[in-house]
């Protein structure tokens, strides 16, 4: 695994402990996907932007995390963020599901894109300034990270 940093990259008020959950998540379900033990997933911070209240453009946290697994074929893809939705035998099917709403809970989105047999990259948005409607809810206990 590879964990790259842009030294450009917004900050962003964030719970860090859900944020991780959502990462740990994606690299985990990355781990998963992978034939033979062998794959590689990377992790990107970086500036990116978001579409904020109105049409405006915010600055963002931009957290990307792709790997170069089998990918995700194109109906399990309109399924993927469906509360217990799965292709794993063990699976629960919530993993995604909660990841999307931490994400959102912070005021952020969060896109996957997945061309047929090269892997999976899902991008995490999260604004660098939380919206005040939201700031209670997302960054209760919480760090500036």
């Amino acid at each position: 695994m590879e964990v790259v940093v842009d030294p450009n990259c917004e900050t962003a008020w964030i719970d860090p402990d859900k944020v991780r959950q959502v990462l740990l998540n994606l690299v985990h379900n990355a781990l998963h996907a992978f034939q033979a033990d062998r794959g590689r997933v990377q992790i990107t911070a970086r500036k990116g932007q978001l579409a904020g209240p109105g049409g405006a453009t915010l600055e963002a946290l931009e957290l990307v995390v792709e790997d170069d697994g089998p990918g995700i074929t194109p109906d399990v893809l309109e399924k993927l963020f469906i509360p217990f939705f799965t292709t794993r035998d063990q699976g629960t099917g919530l993993g995604l599901a909660i990841s999307r709403r931490l994400v959102e809970a912070h005021g952020g989105e969060v896109a996957v894109r997945s061309p047929p047999g090269r892997g999976a990259t899902f991008t995490l948005r999260i604004p660098s300034e939380m919206p005040p409607q939201l700031s209670d809810q997302a960054t209760d206990g919480s760090a500036h990270g």
